[in-house]
C-alpha cells in the first residue's frame, strides 16, 4: 500500500516543523518513505493521484506553484519529478493535463512518463477554461458554459508521434479547394499544428532528443523541486499569425501594408470555409481504426478547423489577441514550420503582430 502523510512537530521558537512524505509498505515490502518535493511544506499539497503502475508508484500532487508527477521505483528512495499543468485526470495508464495556451490536452503515458500525441480542443479565452473529468468508461472535457465532449484516448498502437514532413504532406492534400490564398495550407499548418510535434527535440537537429523507451525525458525531469522547470518547455504555436498576415495584406502600402486586398479577401473566405465546411466537427480524439499517421492527420485537421473560426472573427474585428509573439521559437526552431509559413513570417512587419503581455495590441487600422 502507499499513502501521503504530513507530520507536524513541536513548535520551536514559534515555528512548527512540517514535513510531508510518500510512504510505501506492505506484505513483502520494507517500509520506505521519501519527502514530497514542494516549494514550502507549510503550504501543504493536494494529492490528485497515488497508484502503483507495474514496479513504480505514481503520485500526482498540486503544491503552491506546480502540479507535479512523482515516479518512485519500488525498492528505492529516488524519485523522478515532472511538472505538468493541472488539474489532471487519469484513465488506465494515461495521465491527461490541459494545455490552455495551445488549446490541447496533453497525454502522458504512465509509469515511464512518455508523452503521446496531444488531443486538440476548442480554443477558449478568459475564464472559460477546459476542465477534465475521468470515469471508468473514459475521459471528457468540460467548459463552464455547459459544453462537454468525450475524449477518445489512443490505444497502445496509436501512441507516439508522426514524422513531421509526412504529416505536412498529408495535411496539404486535405487542405485543397478553390481560390486558396498563396501559401495558405503551409501558413495554417505552421500556425496551428506545432503542438503535435514531439515535445522533446534537439534545437540543433530537429529530431527527438530522447529515444530511450525505458527512461523519462531528459531536461524535463528532476529529482529536486528547485531544479524542476515550471512546466515542460513546449513550442509556442503562433496560431494568431494568419490574422496578422490578413491585416498586413489588406492594409495599403502607404500605411506599411502589402496593399493586396484581393488576397486578404481570399484568406477570410478560406478561413470561413474551413470553420463551416464541417459543422459537426468536434474534438473527440482517436478512432480505433486509425493508424498513427492517419490519426495525427485527423487531429491536426480538427485543430486547424477549430482555430479557423476564431481567426476569421479576429480578421473581421481587427484586433489581434493579447499573446506573445512566439518569435524566439520560430527563429530558433525553423524546422518546426513549413517553408511557406517561414516565408510569410519573415514578411510580416512588427506592427501587425500582437503585443507582449505588457502591451495591449492595437487595431490594425490604428497602426
Amino acid at each position: 500500500m502507499a499513502w501521503v502523510e504530513t507530520f507536524t512537530g513541536q513548535p520551536v521558537n514559534g515555528h512548527a516543523p512540517i514535513s510531508t512524505a510518500i510512504h510505501i509498505a506492505g506484505r513483502g515490502l520494507q517500509h520506505s518513505c521519501v519527502p514530497v518535493e514542494t516549494y514550502n511544506p507549510h503550504f501543504g499539497c493536494h494529492v490528485e493521484l497515488i497508484r502503483f503502475f507495474d514496479d513504480a508508484l505514481i503520485t500526482v500532487y498540486r503544491e503552491k506553484h506546480l502540479t507535479v508527477v512523482s515516479r518512485l521505483e519500488i525498492g528505492t528512495t529516488e524519485q523522478t519529478l515532472l511538472a505538468v499543468t493541472g488539474p489532471t485526470a487519469t484513465v488506465d495508464d494515461l495521465l491527461l493535463s490541459p494545455d490552455h495556451e495551445h488549446s490541447c490536452i496533453r497525454v502522458l503515458r504512465l509509469p515511464d512518463l512518455h508523452p503521446c500525441l496531444p488531443l486538440p480542443v476548442a480554443p477558449a479565452e478568459g475564464p472559460d477554461r477546459v476542465q477534465l473529468r475521468s470515469a471508468p468508461e473514459g475521459a471528457s472535457a468540460h467548459w463552464r458554459e455547459g459544453r462537454s465532449w468525450p475524449l477518445r484516448l489512443p490505444t497502445r498502437d496509436q501512441r507516439g508521434f508522426p514524422d513531421r514532413r509526412d504529416l505536412w504532406e498529408r495535411l496539404r492534400a486535405e487542405l485543397v479547394g478553390p481560390d486558396l490564398p498563396t501559401d495558405g495550407p503551409s501558413i495554417m499548418i505552421g500556425a496551428v499544428t506545432p503542438f503535435l510535434d514531439h515535445p522533446f527535440v534537439s534545437t540543433v537537429t530537429g529530431r527527438a532528443s530522447w529515444q530511450d523507451p525505458a527512461a523519462p525525458p531528459p531536461d524535463e525531469t528532476s529529482r529536486l523541486y528547485h531544479e524542476l522547470p515550471d512546466v515542460p518547455e513546449r513550442c509556442d504555436a503562433p496560431w494568431w499569425f494568419p490574422a496578422g498576415y490578413y491585416h498586413y495584406l489588406r492594409t495599403d502600402q502607404e500605411h506599411g501594408g502589402a496593399g493586396r486586398p484581393d488576397e486578404a479577401s481570399r484568406w477570410l473566405d478560406w478561413l470561413e470555409r474551413l470553420a463551416t465546411e464541417h459543422p459537426d466537427q468536434r474534438p473527440g480524439g482517436w478512432e480505433p481504426q486509425w493508424e498513427l499517421a492517419e490519426g495525427a492527420t485527423h487531429l491536426a485537421l480538427t485543430a486547424i478547423r477549430l482555430h479557423a473560426g476564431l481567426l476569421a472573427e479576429v480578421c473581421r474585428d481587427g484586433r489581434l489577441p493579447d499573446l506573445p509573439w512566439a518569435e524566439t521559437h520560430v527563429a530558433e526552431t525553423p524546422w518546426r514550420y513549413p517553408k511557406g509559413f517561414r516565408r510569410a513570417w519573415s514578411r510580416l512587419p512588427r506592427r501587425f503582430r500582437p503585443g507582449s503581455f505588457r502591451q495591449r495590441p492595437q487595431r490594425a487600422a490604428d497602426c
